[in-house]
């Protein structure tokens, strides 16, 4: 069965490591309401779910993306 993506972006970020920003039906924390899931992705392909967050609105996954940025980019 197809799933319909209403958003589906990766960021890479410096030190390899990528967010993930989701909103897929049936896949995505959140995607009944047409919110967002973000994750950090290691570079060696592994998800921490602690870092996993779903039913993100657009500011939650804004700052989502500052906090990661701050934290795994060489700026």
């Amino acid at each position: 069965m197809n799933k319909t993506t209403w958003y589906q972006r990766k960021i890479q970020l410096d030190d390899g490591t990528t967010i993930s920003i989701i909103c897929t039906d049936g896949v995505s924390y959140g995607h009944a309401d047409k919110l967002f899931e973000c994750a950090l992705i290691a570079p060696d392909g592994s998800i921490d779910d602690d870092l996993l967050k779903g039913y993100l609105d657009f500011d939650e996954v804004a700052e989502y993306i500052k906090k990661a940025k701050e934290k795994h980019n060489n700026d």
